[in-house]
């Protein structure tokens, strides 16, 4: 007999096999990517981590780092503000010191000014009196002189505005009299002046010097 030839089987490639064997594949690149995944995670992490906080974490140092910028800047806004009123009250001070200065050399030169025209307007009469202590005292001209005299410093104190006043006759006014005497006269009314001792001066409506009387009743 002739030998028959061996029967060759080819062993077919089974799907079921095949495709257990793609699924393996595929999981092995699945599983590769998510370790890829969670290893750029994990390295980001880091990197966060290396650098500061989270992102929360880093708005929260930048909300902050904006908060300190403007007190920085009110507070330079303050200082500033507090220089210029610094200043200010600094020249109203000098100001006030310049006015008080001039204020008072003006004061003082008014009143050398008013003692200049007194001194000048009372010297005619200085003069009158010189010349009347240079007459003979039992003479006319002598009482003449000084009664002259005595008039022109009355005309020179009323064109200042200084009035005198206190004659016999007149009611006693004790704000503007002082009584040194006082005597009894029927033929005369209560609180008469009978005699001045020295006549009182008035300036304006006030009294500069009461008048020195006697007073009746």
């Amino acid at each position: 007999m002739d030998k028959e030839d061996p029967v060759i089987i080819e062993e077919t490639e089974n799907p079921e096999k095949s495709e257990k064997s793609e699924k393996p594949e595929k999981t092995e690149k699945t599983e590769k990517k998510k370790k890829a995944g969670k290893t750029d995670k994990s390295e980001k992490t880091e990197k966060s981590e290396k650098t500061g906080n989270t992102s929360e974490e880093n708005g929260k140092e930048s909300g902050e780092a904006g908060a300190d910028k403007e007190s920085e800047d009110a507070l330079a806004a303050l200082k500033k503000e507090n220089e210029e009123l610094k200043d200010r009250l600094l020249r109203t001070l000098a100001e006030y010191d310049n006015y008080r200065k001039r204020t008072s050399r003006e004061k003082e030169a008014a009143w050398r000014s008013a003692q200049t025209e007194l001194i000048n307007r009372l010297l005619p009469a200085i003069d009158d009196f010189d010349r009347a202590g240079g007459v003979p005292a039992d003479s006319e001209g002598y009482v003449k002189g000084i009664v002259m005299s005595a008039g022109k410093l009355s005309e020179i104190l009323a064109s200042m505005g200084v009035k005198s006043f206190g004659e016999p006759g007149d009611e006693f006014d004790p704000s503007r009299y002082s009584a040194v005497m006082h005597d009894e006269d029927p033929e005369q009314g209560e609180n008469v002046v009978s005699a001045v001792f020295s006549k009182g001066y008035m300036f304006g409506d006030a009294v500069i010097r009461p008048a020195v009387v006697k007073v009746t009743n």
